[in-house]
């Protein structure tokens, strides 16, 4: 039996643009499982953000769903 990933599961968004590669490590694409996080700003002239957690294609968690049609990458705007 394969192990359950964010590839895998019907919540996760992969990155159609560009993977993320940061202090965290590669991320694939995005958990899409709850609502965007809010990014506050380092330095007083940012503004305050949203943002899904980033995650790697083959990260897992404990509220994993299988995708039994796969989904396709949203349209990147």
């Amino acid at each position: 039996m394969a192990t359950p990933t964010c590839r895998t599961c019907i919540f996760w968004q992969p990155d159609v643009v560009q993977p993320l590669k940061g202090a965290l490590g590669n991320s694939d694409g995005d958990c899409r499982r709850n609502s965007p996080r809010l990014r506050f700003p380092r330095h007083s002239e940012d503004a305050v953000s949203s943002a899904w957690p980033p995650t790697a294609a083959d990260d897992w968690c404990g509220e994993h769903r299988p995708d039994f049609q796969g989904h396709l990458p949203m349209e990147a705007s």
